[in-house]
This record gives structure tokens, sequence and C-alpha cells, in this order.
């Protein structure tokens, strides 16, 4: 298995330099400019901000339902990584077939004469690819997703719910709390698996290097933030029509190391996936603006 250790306290970035607006903005400028993307998008977005020591920077309908959509691949492989980290489940070959390929599937679909992934394969190209037959075939070898919600709970997160596999869980319903979260939980969530002690260091630079390296994303908030800071994500997109739903949750670094993850969870826009994807840079960068002028 590929190790990707990232050693994010103390990087030097050598001739980076912040963002920063003429004037500073306050808290509250900062959440209006987030309402103001909102109205833009004709959608409904939630927002949470979180330092890496737990503290909730910015919230913006924090504490509302939005469908996970893939974003949850990444929890769901800090699990696998733990379960390694502890012996807990080797790393045996997941066998498939092509009744397995759930649809967005581009490395099951690149290995499907083999008809096998190694857990490890699967937990990485389920964050860097979002495959979802990685996904599936990680969720059966680990008790399926009512395990994986009870894992939430168990790290401190009783908000965030997985209910079906993919792509089921993409629907995306009005009112179905089935495969939500909150932006604010699921910061929260993030912050513990990629900056808490949920893995060992070695195990969590794994994880960063993954989010860093997908090519998935780079629209979204990572467009918004200075190419220099240390940044990665994952992506979730539901896209049955009239339902749509475009999310992102980014992990970045500051130019004096201090670190953050952001989530951003776009519900309904009114525009193609591309609009969408043009207003959850403009969250990042009004985040990156934010971050920037705090000492």
């Amino acid at each position: 298995m590929k190790r990707f250790v990232f050693f994010l306290t103390g990087l030097a970035l050598a001739g980076c330099s912040t963002v920063r607006a003429e004037a500073d903005v306050s808290k509250d400028e900062a959440l209006a400019a987030i309402a103001r993307v909102e109205q833009e998008s004709g959608g409904r977005l939630g927002v949470a901000l979180r330092a890496n020591g737990g503290d909730l920077k910015l919230s913006y309908r924090g504490d509302e339902r939005f469908a996970l959509c893939s974003t949850f691949k990444v929890l769901l492989a800090a699990r696998v990584l733990q379960l390694r980290e502890s012996h807990a489940l080797e790393n045996r070959n997941l066998t498939y077939d092509e009744s397995d390929i759930a649809g967005w599937a581009p490395y099951a679909k690149e290995h499907l004469a083999e008809g096998a992934m190694s857990v490890e394969a699967a937990a990485e190209y389920a964050v860097k690819q979002s495959d979802n037959t990685a996904a599936n075939l990680l969720l059966d070898a680990t008790g399926g997703p009512s395990s994986l919600t009870r894992w939430f709970g168990r790290n401190g997160d009783s908000e965030t719910r997985l209910d079906r596999n993919e792509p089921e869980l993409n629907s995306n319903d009005a009112g179905d709390p089935r495969d939500t979260t909150t932006p604010e939980a699921i910061s929260e969530s993030f912050r513990r698996a990629l900056f808490g002690n949920i893995l060992d260091a070695e195990y969590r630079g794994t994880l960063l290097g993954w989010m860093a390296e997908s090519p998935f994303g780079t629209a979204r908030l990572r467009a918004g933030m200075p190419q220099a800071w240390p940044k990665g994500s994952k992506t979730g997109t539901c896209a049955k029509p009239g339902q749509g739903e475009v999310n992102d949750v980014a992990w970045f670094q500051t130019p004096d190391g201090e670190e953050y993850i952001l989530a951003a969870y776009l519900d309904r826009p009114a525009g193609d996936k591309a609009d969408a994807e043009r207003a959850l840079a403009k969250v990042g960068r009004i985040a990156a603006d934010w971050v920037s002028q705090q000492d």
C-alpha cells in the first residue's frame, strides 16, 4: 500500500501568500457572503468551517440535513484503515463480477477481468476515484451501512447515518432522513478522522494523501483556495433529475500551519453541475479569505 505521509505541522511554504481583502471581513460578513452564494445558486446551501482543534468557526445552515452522496467514502476508508491498523481486517482480496458494478466504478471496471481488488485498494479508490463498487465491497466486508453508522456514533457523531449502498443512497428524496448528515457533524467527523486520534499518523497521512491526489473536486472548494496551500477533498454528487445535490468536504492548511475542515452541501441548485461547482468554489474563497484574516 502506498504510504503518502503529510507532515502538516511546520510545513514550509516558500513564496506562498495569504488571501487578504482590503478590509478585514467579520464573521457576519462572511456568512452574509455565503448567503449570497446560496441565493445566486437557487438552491439550499449548508456550510461548516472547523479548525483542527474542533472549534466551529463558520456555520451556515450547519445543523440542517443534507444527503451524503459520496462524501461518506472518506469515513468508510478511515474505518477500514482503523481495522487494518488493529489487524481486525486482513488485506484480503474482495471478489466481484459484472453484476457488482454499481454505476460510477472506474477502478472496478478497469480490473473487472481480475475479478478482485484488495481491501486497501478498495479504500484508496473509493476515496481517490469515488468508485461505487469499491465502496460497496468495503461496506459488505465491514458489516454494511448500519455498522458504519454505529461506528460514526462510537466516534461522537450521532447525526451522520448511512442506510443504503451505492447507488441507491443518492436518491436525495425530500424529507428522507436516510443517508444524510449535517455540515457541522460531517466536518467534525472528518476532523477526527484526518487530524484526530482515530488513526495513527501514518494512516492519517495516507488518507490525507488520497484526498489530495484525487482529480475530482478541483473545481469545487479547492478551486477557491490559494494554489500553494496544501489541501484535498472528497466530493459527493447526487444526480437524480430535480433532486440533485453537489457537495464537497475539504481539508486545507494555511501558511502559518493552521489546519481546517470545510464542508459545503448544495441541495437542488437551479443551474447545472458546473454552476454548482462554481458556487462551491466561491465558498472556498470566502473561507480562505476569512481564515487568512484571523490571528
